[in-house]
């Protein structure tokens, strides 16, 4: 059985073109490798075999080091880069596959005859390069007995093939923490996710007690800052990471679909005037700092027919919240959690056609909807803004609201005084 299976094969100038321009952007954004320091050289000499591997922690270099010490291995400093090297397709390479299907028909016979066009280049075309790049970066003599990251399973094909060939051995546990939120809600658990947990050994959650199956429940890991709200500051409405296709299979794609953008037209005309004159929108990851939003902000203008401010980036999320009385968030992942932690006035704005929440997770949310935290209507959620816009405090500091948010955070943000040290003891405890 071969690829070519019928299907003519998308080869226009046009499609040829729009890939050479996907390739050329596809490490926009990302930082270059620096050279190596004297002090990584060092550390790599006096401590050639650590027992456990720390790489991709989102704590800050402190933390890191006591978490290092908790665990009673020399801190160690890692290069696994985000950066692909873009390769060319090999149709002749890719025309080789011939996988065997012992049942035909089905979706069996559509996968045995889609992988090879499917395959991405990085592990075909490009593999010895990237094999190349990964081992001559991070050079260990000795299996450690486990690896630990937060972020470099969803961002690193280096960190993915260096951990896979340690795990393969039998003598590395691979253990992953949470970076974000959005997880053990979802009733259709995205592709990450259920990718996440399908190849740890263990995953170190943000509750505060977990029933699911190899997940240890720890703490919030993220880098917290305190915000405080300005009282005569603005309205900041947080977009998420809007899209051309979908990149989260599933119900999870909240933000990938046509009813995400009436939303937020709708909130925007049902503000009253007072209030749109103080609003900001801002798309996912609108910051100078930071990669561009994935649609650009000139674009998420043509939603609205009435004129509202659109944040073209310059400064992060944190310091816009600072200038904020109150921020709507319309997608339920990192931002939800992150704001009820910090106790800032947030209201949360979603379809529930497109948010589908699991019983357990349902059942808190629907404490947030009672306390006005949670709206699924945009006009109820511009109503309310409206009566609470003199003197949000006292809304947000009243004992519904701040019920709400604390069982909130004992389900799916759990706070505590020295997250880095919790982290290490978790990982001790399963070495």
């Amino acid at each position: 059985m071969r690829s070519n299976f019928g299907q003519q094969r998308i080869d226009s100038p046009e499609r040829n073109r729009e890939l050479a321009e996907y390739r050329a952007v596809i490490n926009f954004g990302l930082p270059s490798p620096s050279a190596k320091s004297k002090l990584e050289a060092v550390l790599a000499k006096i401590s050639p075999r650590p027992k456990v591997v720390l790489a991709g922690v989102v704590q800050s270099r402190a933390a890191l080091v006591a978490m290092h010490l908790r665990l009673g291995v020399l801190p160690r400093l890692w290069r696994f880069s985000a950066k692909l090297t873009p390769q060319p397709v090999n149709e002749s390479l890719r025309d080789q596959f011939n996988l065997a299907v012992y049942l035909p028909g089905g979706f069996a016979e559509f996968l045995a005859k889609s992988i090879s066009r499917h395959l991405p280049t990085v592990y075909l075309e490009g593999f010895e390069n990237l094999k190349n790049q990964t081992f001559s970066e991070n050079v260990l003599s000795k299996p450690p007995r486990a690896i630990f990251t937060n972020t470099l399973l969803h961002r690193s094909e280096q960190f993915k093939l260096w951990s896979a060939t340690f795990v393969a051995q039998g003598k590395t546990k691979l253990l992953s923490g949470q970076h974000g939120g959005g997880y053990g809600v979802s009733r259709f658990v995205g592709w990450s996710e259920e990718y996440e947990l399908a190849v740890v050994d263990k995953f170190l959650s943000w509750t505060r007690v977990s029933n699911r199956k190899n997940t240890e429940a720890c703490c919030v890991q993220a880098r917290l800052e305190e915000l405080r709200p300005e009282q005569d500051g603005q309205l900041l409405v947080v977009l998420g990471p809007v899209t051309r296709n979908s990149d989260i299979y599933g119900m999870l794609a909240v933000q990938s679909n046509s009813n995400y953008f009436k939303i937020l037209a709708d909130l925007v005309s049902a503000l009253p005037n007072h209030v749109l004159m103080k609003t900001l929108v801002r798309p996912k990851n609108a910051s100078a700092t930071r990669k561009p939003a994935r649609v650009g902000a000139e674009q998420i203008l043509n939603i609205f027919d009435r004129n509202v401010e659109i944040d073209f980036g310059g400064q992060s999320l944190n310091q816009r919240l600072a200038k904020s009385r109150l921020a709507v968030v319309t997608y339920n992942e990192t931002t939800i959690p992150t704001n009820l932690i910090a106790n800032f006035p947030t209201i949360a704005l979603w379809d529930p056609n497109y948010v589908r929440l699991n019983d357990r997770a349902t059942a808190v949310y629907e404490e947030l909807l009672k306390a006005k935290i949670l709206f699924h209507s945009p006009t109820a959620a511009a109503q309310h803004i409206s009566e609470i816009w003199s003197d949000v405090d006292e809304w947000w500091n009243s004992e519904v609201v701040q019920s709400a948010r604390r069982n909130f955070c004992d389900h799916y943000a759990h706070k505590v005084r020295f997250p880095a040290l919790t982290v290490a003891s978790v990982i001790a405890d399963n070495l």
